[in-house]
């Protein structure tokens, strides 16, 4: 059937001129619509309609009846998944929540001072039947899709897409936390969950675990590691997901390094206090003081503020492992940046993580605006000096620094802020 749409979808692109009264035939779901025009859409049971939408990844591959090479999933491939089905929604039937509502929900669990939880999601949707034309359940007439009236069958079929995947992929080695909680746990079957279980060697040697109860997984060497899921439902049904977890040396050796200081870092939510086209900016921050600085307060501020994130990944983990050595050789401390900054001078990291990580640069630099003056209202002195802020601003977060900076400065507040160093950021537009 995919092959009869992309035929049709063809036809319409070709007679574009004189197809696109209605729909705009040069935009996919222009054409889309132009195609199922004359279908009944409320037919699809699901209201996801795998013909419909946009497949990002091959759906066939990730329906949890096995393992094999081409189901493993990290958080990226999730997405993608999650993204196919929510470009397949045809009717309302189907209710997925939005891109942006699910980035939320994972960000939510996904401090650094958290148990690694995992995303998941189980779904049924329809396809049209790949007979549903020989079998008179469909025709084609002018390009466009019809119904047969009064048919024997219904010409769609209904399928199952499952997917679970970590929220974060790296890990120590040594004991780290994961956890699995319902509120990642998404789907329309109806199924209930009866047990939930892991499994690190292989061999079907499945740990059942219990939901919001963390659970650790010693590693004792770095490298990629399998860690498989298994899912049972109370009607007896079972899916399986399996991913790789990276392991990198953990770096908790007592050498002044951010992530490992005397003081552990904390995670604060943060809103903009200024809108921007109705809306607040909201993430937070990761507060890691210098390891000499046992004060508990920030004495000596340097602001981080993250770049362009589609998928909200990029974290202070992520940004601590590329501190403190070459990203490409796990463990080996190819650079000094970290101890530099710490143990040398002794800077209070605060980073910041938007909450969209796509989102307006407005409304990310309001963001941005509150923080510094969170910052302000809690700073110390250091020896004896108020110290005024350093700001970096990663990629498109120089953009965001910029303009919060300015805005400041155009509206009478003190930023407080000696040096703003833009690392690779667009300020001449990207391409």
């Amino acid at each position: 059937m995919k092959r009869l749409i992309a035929f049709a979808i063809g036809i319409v692109l070709f007679f574009g001129n004189a197809r696109s009264q209605t729909y705009d035939t040069t935009q996919y779901y222009g054409m889309m619509n132009y195609v199922f025009h004359h279908v009944d859409k409320s037919q699809v049971a699901t209201g996801l309609l795998r013909d419909y939408g946009i497949e990002f990844l091959n759906l066939d591959n990730y329906i949890g009846t096995s393992l094999h090479d081409s189901n493993f999933l990290a958080l990226d491939d999730w997405r993608q998944l999650y993204a196919s089905l929510y470009s397949s929604q045809i009717n309302s039937n189907a209710g997925l929540l939005y891109l942006d509502t699910i980035n939320r929900l994972i960000n939510k669990f996904n401090y650094t001072s958290m148990p690694i939880s995992f995303a998941c999601f189980n779904y049924n949707y329809n396809k049209i039947k790949d007979n549903a034309i020989t079998n008179n359940l469909m025709y084609v007439n002018s390009d466009q899709l019809y119904d047969v009236v009064n048919r024997t069958e219904s010409p769609y079929e209904t399928k199952e897409l499952f997917a679970i995947a970590p929220i974060r992929q790296a890990a120590f080695t040594g004991n780290n936390d994961f956890i699995f909680r319902p509120e990642l746990f998404i789907g329309n079957t109806g199924k209930t969950i009866s047990s939930i279980a892991y499994d690190t060697i292989g061999g079907n040697n499945y740990q059942t675990v219990a939901f919001n109860t963390p659970f650790a997984i010693f590693y004792d060497t770095t490298g990629f590691f399998d860690l498989s899921i298994k899912i049972t439902y109370t009607d007896n049904s079972i899916r399986y997901g399996h991913t790789k977890i990276v392991v990198y040396q953990n770096p908790n050796s007592g050498a002044g390094r951010y992530g490992t200081g005397f003081t552990p870092p904390t995670n604060e939510p943060m809103t903009a206090t200024k809108s921007y086209m109705g809306e607040f900016g909201e993430g937070d921050i990761t507060i890691d003081l210098a390891e000499n600085n046992t004060t508990g307060q920030i004495r000596k501020p340097l602001i981080i503020v993250e770049g362009f994130d589609p998928d909200g990944e990029f974290d202070f983990d992520e940004l601590f492992l590329r501190l403190d050595g070459d990203i490409n050789l796990p463990g080996v401390p190819a650079i000094i940046l970290n101890s530099g900054l710490d143990d040398i001078n002794e800077y209070d990291l605060i980073f910041l993580n938007y909450s969209n990580g796509t989102d307006y640069i407005q409304r990310n630099a309001y963001l941005l605006e509150a923080v510094i003056d969170e910052v302000n209202s809690s700073k110390t002195t250091w020896n004896g000096v108020r110290q005024d802020n350093v700001i970096i601003g990663m990629s498109m977060g120089g953009l965001v620094v910029r303009y919060a900076l300015r805005d400041m400065e155009l509206n009478s507040e003190d930023h407080e802020t000696r040096l703003f160093i833009s690392h690779d950021a667009p300020h001449w537009g990207a391409n």
